[in-house]
C-alpha cells in the first residue's frame, strides 16, 4: 500500500489491539477511508475473540499486521514506530477512530507549520452510554491533567530519535510521559482546532484512574513542569472529579453543560 501523498506528507497510523473483535473494523475503516493515504501498522497482542479473524480479512489493506503475547501497550507503539516509515505517526487504540478529514487537516497544519514537531487537534469522546461531545485540546494545561488526546496527536517520526519512544515503565501513562518529555525538551507544538478522532472511555487509564493519575504526576516531577504540592493537588482533584462522576445526576449535569458548550 502506498503511504505518500501526491503533496508529499506521509503518515503511519499504529494500532495495538487486544480481544477489540466489536470496535477494531470501525477503527480500520476510519483510516482506510481517509482522502491521504497512510500505511496502517496493527499490532494484535493475541486476540482469541475473532479480531485475527478481521485483521485477516483486512490483510490486503494494511502495511503490516501480527497476532503474538507482546510487552503490552507502550512495547506495541514502539514496534510500531520501529516499522513506521511515515513523516507523521498517529497511536490509533483499537476502540478508537480517525474523523474523515484528519489527514487533511493534519497535512494542512503541517504545510502552514513544517518545523513542528507534533500537531495536535480536538477530540470527540464517546462515553459508556453512547454520548458524545467534543474535548478541546489546551496544552497549557498539561501541568495539571492530560488536556491532549492521544488519538488526535500526529508525531513528526524523527522526534522519536532525538528524545526517544515510549517508557515502558509507564504501563498507564505512557502518553503523557511521553508528550511531557517531548515539552520539557523544547519540541514544537502546532495546534488545529478540530476534532480529528473519536476516544472512547472505558480504557485502562479510566479503570485504574488513582495508578494512572500518580504515573502522571511522577512524569510532571521527573520532567521539571510541576513541583510536588501543585502536582499532588491537580492529582487529588482530578480523582475527586473522576469519583463523582460516578453519580448519575452529576454525570448527567456535566454531560450538557459539554454538548451545549456552557
Amino acid at each position: 500500500m502506498a503511504s505518500v501523498s501526491d503533496r508529499g506528507v506521509s503518515f503511519s497510523i499504529v494500532t495495538p489491539v487486544l480481544n477489540a473483535v466489536h470496535t477494531i473494523e470501525r477503527t480500520l475503516e476510519s483510516v482506510a477511508a481517509q482522502a491521504l493515504p497512510a500505511e496502517h501498522i496493527v499490532l494484535d497482542a493475541g486476540s482469541c475473540d475473532g479480531t485475527v479473524a478481521v485483521l485477516e480479512a483486512w490483510s490486503d489493506r494494511l502495511a503490516f499486521w501480527r497476532s503474538a503475547a507482546d510487552g503490552g501497550i507502550a512495547a506495541a507503539f514502539n514496534e510500531g514506530i520501529g516499522r513506521a516509515t511515515g513523516d507523521f505517526v498517529c497511536f490509533l487504540n483499537a476502540d478508537d477512530f480517525l474523523l474523515s478529514d484528519a489527514l487533511d487537516i493534519v497535512h494542512a497544519a503541517v504545510v502552514r507549520c513544517p518545523a513542528a514537531d507534533i500537531i495536535y487537534g480536538d477530540a470527540e469522546i464517546l462515553d459508556l452510554n453512547g454520548n458524545r461531545f467534543v474535548e478541546r485540546s489546551d496544552l497549557g494545561r498539561l501541568p495539571q491533567c492530560m488536556s491532549l488526546y492521544h488519538p488526535s496527536l500526529f508525531f513528526r517520526r524523527e522526534l522519536f530519535d532525538r528524545i526517544g519512544a515510549y517508557d515502558e515503565r509507564f504501563d498507564l501513562a505512557m502518553d503523557s510521559e511521553l508528550v511531557h518529555r517531548a515539552l520539557a525538551s523544547g519540541a514544537g507544538f502546532e495546534a488545529v482546532h478540530a476534532p480529528l478522532a473519536v476516544m472512547s472511555r472505558g480504557g485502562l487509564s479510566d479503570r485504574h484512574h488513582w495508578r494512572s493519575l500518580r504515573q502522571y504526576r511522577q512524569s510532571l516531577r521527573m520532567h521539571g513542569l510541576q513541583g510536588g504540592a501543585r502536582s499532588a493537588y491537580h492529582m487529588l482533584r482530578q480523582f475527586c472529579v473522576h469519583e463523582a462522576l460516578k453519580f448519575g445526576w452529576v454525570k448527567r449535569w456535566r454531560l450538557n453543560r459539554r454538548q451545549t458548550g456552557s
